[in-house]
């Protein structure tokens, strides 16, 4: 029996209030690039491939010491994955990386490990040199900086993991920070939800509003065949990294209402 639901914020009412205006627009927080809301980050980095005029077939330098959420998308996507040495401080023999570089050689993936921004200045840079993209994951790094620029815009498309810093179900976001590349994916390859996903929000929900998933001090053991039967569903429906569909409304409340001073704070 699992004893706890971890890791998971609590969702006070202030962070559910109505708002005015377009739920489904980028907070107002998110105010550097253009920006398009994801279920998850790995559909952020699927899309965020295309719209850097990527291609299948493509190489992309990717640091060994990274999670496949990363690889998987870009993989699927049609990049071919090259692995570049991180030491054990996080520091990188960059002249080791230029000699992975081929003329196939068309981006480079840099993240914010834990969100702090190790070699995230240093990898601007080498894009630079070499002309080729620049693909910053500051999945770990919302409301974070870098010489005093926000976390997200510095590399040429920049992924934020929204649910890994405020309490929200489900939610990522591509950022664009460059004028000439398109933003949103192409609508015939967007892959929608279901209607019985749609349904299995709502008795999801249900299920978590039970346990008490908002305080974790409060939670009621859960049964496993209960768990695994939401980790089974989770699995179905969102596993597909072209999946691209609105969020939950409880998500997109709680985005639009977190106020960036508490979550920094709360670090």
């Amino acid at each position: 029996m699992k004893k706890r639901i971890t890791n998971i914020s609590g969702i006070t009412p202030e962070l559910l209030r109505p708002i005015d205006g377009d739920l489904n627009s980028t907070p107002s927080w998110l105010n550097f690039g253009r920006a398009e809301l994801f279920l998850r980050g790995k559909s952020a980095l699927y899309y965020g491939f295309s719209s850097l005029g990527l291609k299948p077939g493509d190489e992309v330098l990717v640091p060994a010491f990274i999670c496949k959420t990363v690889t998987e998308p870009l993989q699927r996507a049609g990049a071919v994955v090259i692995f570049f040495n991180v030491s054990r401080d996080f520091s990188i023999d960059w002249t080791s990386v230029e000699q992975l570089v081929s003329k196939k050689t068309k981006a480079l993936v840099m993240y914010h490990f834990l969100g702090l921004p190790f070699n995230i200045r240093e990898a601007e840079q080498f894009c630079k040199r070499h002309r080729i993209r620049f693909i910053e994951d500051a999945a770990h790094g919302l409301f974070s900086s870098v010489d005093g620029r926000p976390a997200g815009s510095i590399g040429d498309s920049a992924i934020l993991s929204l649910r890994k810093c405020i309490p929200m179900s489900f939610g990522a976001a591509l950022i664009v920070n460059k004028s000439e590349l398109p933003l949103a994916p192409p609508p015939e390859t967007a892959v929608a939800l279901p209607i019985e996903a749609e349904c299995y929000w709502q008795e999801r929900a249900r299920y978590l509003h039970q346990i008490g998933w908002q305080n974790i001090n409060k939670a009621l053991p859960v049964e496993m065949p209960l768990y695994s039967y939401h980790a089974a569903k989770l699995t179905k429906y969102f596993n597909n990294d072209a999946t691209h569909s609105p969020l939950d409304s409880e998500s997109l409340l709680v985005m639009h209402n977190c106020v960036p001073e508490k979550v920094k704070s709360a670090r």
